[in-house]
C-alpha cells in the first residue's frame, strides 16, 4: 500500500510540474530577430523612364532587411527596417537612400483584437505594382498611421472598423503632396471550412497640402473567398463608389457691366471658385493562386479601385499582376512576373490616362543555407505620361544575399 501511495504522490507531483510548465509556456515571452543583407550591381538604359534617355546608368546598392518581434499570450510587437543605399554613375545619376521603417502593436483577448501601426517610407516611385504612375519617377516619401479593432460575434462571424491616415510628398516637379484619411467598417462570415463572405463600407477624404484640390469617396463592397483545393485559392470583391473631385479654378470677371472691361475703362479681376467633378461607378478586385506541384506555383490578381494620386485628385487605379515560380533544382529557383498599372480620373477631372507595364525574369541559386546569388532582367514601358509620350527601359542586375543567423529567445 505504501508503494502505491508513493507512486501516486510521484504521479501527482509530475502532473503539477506539467501544469506549471504549461502555464509558464502560455505566458512565455518570445523574442525573434532576423536580418538579411544584399549587395547588388545593376545597369539600366533609362533609369528615369523618359522618352529620350540620356544614357546608361550603373548602380551599386547595399540593402539590409531587419525584423524584430516580441510576442506574449495576448500581445505582439513588431518592428522592421528595410534600407537601401544606392550609388549611381552615368548621365543624370543621383545617389540616394530608399527604405521603410515600421512598428506595429496588437492586443488580443477572447473576442477582441486591437492593432495599430506606424510606417514611414521613401522610394523612387519606380515599382509598377505600387507606383503612382500619374507622377514621374523621383523621390516619394510616405507616412502612414493605421489602427483597427475587430470583434468576434461568434466562432464564424466577425466585425470590425479600421482608420488610416496617409501623408505623401514628392520630390518631382508638378506633383502635389497630399493627405488621405480613411474610415471603414467590415464584417466577415466563415460559411464553411473553405468558403467565406464579407461586406464593407468606407469613407475617404483627400486633400492636397497646397489647398488646390480635395475629394471625397464613399464606397461599399461584398467579397467572397474560397479554398478551391489544398493547392488553390480564389477571392473576388465587387462594389460601387461615388467620388467628388473638387478643384480651385481661376477665371477673369468684370466688377461692372462687361462693356466697361472690354473697352478698357475698368480692368478685369481674377476670381477663384471651386469646380466639382462627381462620378459614380463600379470597382472590383480578384485573385487566384495555385500550387501546381511541389516545384511550381502561379498567381494572378486584378483590380479596379479608387486611389489617391500626386496628380491632384482621386483616380481609378486599374492594376493587373501575374507571376510564376518554379524550382529548377533543389538549389535553383526561377521567377517570371508581369505587372500593369493605369490611372484614369473619374468625372473628366483629368484628360490623360498614364499607364506602365513591367516584365521581370530572375534566377537565384543557394550557395549555402544562408548565402545566395541572383540574376535579374527587367523591362518597363510607360505610356502617355503626364508631361511626355511613351518611354521604355531595360535593366540587368546581379546580387549576393546573406541571411544572418536567426536569433530566437523564449523567457
Amino acid at each position: 500500500m505504501s508503494v502505491a501511495r508513493a507512486a501516486g504522490r510521484r504521479r501527482s507531483a509530475a502532473l503539477c510540474a506539467a501544469l506549471v510548465l504549461v502555464a509558464h509556456d502560455a505566458h512565455a515571452d518570445r523574442w525573434l530577430v532576423e536580418n538579411t543583407i544584399e549587395a547588388r550591381l545593376e545597369s539600366n538604359d533609362n533609369v528615369n523612364l523618359v522618352p529620350n534617355s540620356p544614357g546608361i546608368v550603373n548602380t551599386v546598392s547595399l540593402s539590409t532587411n531587419l525584423n524584430a518581434s516580441r510576442q506574449v499570450e495576448s500581445a505582439a510587437t513588431r518592428a522592421s527596417l528595410a534600407a537601401t543605399a544606392l550609388h549611381q554613375q552615368g548621365p543624370g545619376s543621383e545617389d540616394r537612400i530608399d527604405g521603410q521603417l515600421g512598428i506595429s502593436q496588437s492586443l488580443v483577448d477572447l473576442r477582441n483584437t486591437w492593432s495599430g501601426a506606424l510606417t514611414y517610407s521613401q522610394d523612387f516611385n519606380n515599382l509598377v505594382q505600387t507606383a503612382d504612375v500619374a507622377v514621374a519617377r523621383g523621390r516619394r516619401r510616405q507616412l502612414v498611421l493605421a489602427g483597427s479593432w475587430s470583434y468576434a460575434l461568434s466562432e464564424r462571424l466577425n466585425a470590425g472598423i479600421q482608420v488610416s491616415f496617409d501623408r505623401t510628398g514628392y520630390g518631382v516637379a508638378g506633383a502635389n503632396d497630399f493627405d488621405d484619411a480613411r474610415l471603414s467598417a467590415n464584417t466577415s462570415w466563415l460559411m464553411s471550412e473553405i468558403d467565406s463572405i464579407s461586406a464593407s463600407a468606407s469613407h475617404t477624404r483627400y486633400r492636397t497640402l497646397d489647398g488646390s484640390s480635395d475629394a471625397t469617396t464613399d464606397d461599399v463592397g461584398i467579397g467572397w473567398s474560397r479554398a478551391l483545393s489544398e493547392r488553390g485559392s480564389a477571392s473576388l470583391t465587387v462594389g460601387a463608389y461615388h467620388t467628388v473631385n473638387s478643384f480651385l479654378r481661376q477665371r477673369l470677371a468684370c466688377p461692372l457691366p462687361l462693356p466697361f472691361c472690354t473697352s478698357g475703362l475698368v480692368p478685369f479681376i481674377v476670381v477663384v471658385d471651386k469646380v466639382d467633378h462627381p462620378a459614380t461607378g463600379f470597382e472590383f478586385s480578384a485573385s487566384y493562386r495555385h500550387q501546381m506541384d511541389e516545384r511550381s506555383a502561379v498567381q494572378v490578381s486584378a483590380a479596379s479601385q479608387q486611389s489617391p494620386t500626386g496628380a491632384g485628385g482621386i483616380v481609378t487605379s486599374e492594376t493587373l499582376s501575374a507571376s510564376a515560380t518554379r524550382a529548377l533544382s533543389p538549389t535553383v529557383d526561377s521567377l517570371l512576373s508581369y505587372a500593369y498599372s493605369r490611372q484614369t480620373a473619374p468625372g473628366g477631372a483629368f484628360v490623360y490616362s498614364p499607364a506602365q507595364q513591367h516584365l521581370a525574369l530572375s534566377l537565384s541559386r543557394r550557395l549555402a543555407p544562408d548565402l545566395s546569388v541572383s540574376a535579374r532582367y527587367e523591362f518597363t514601358r510607360g505610356d502617355a505620361s503626364r508631361t511626355s509620350g511613351s518611354a521604355h527601359s531595360n535593366a540587368i542586375g546581379v546580387g549576393l544575399a546573406y541571411a544572418w543567423p536567426r536569433v530566437e529567445r523564449t523567457h
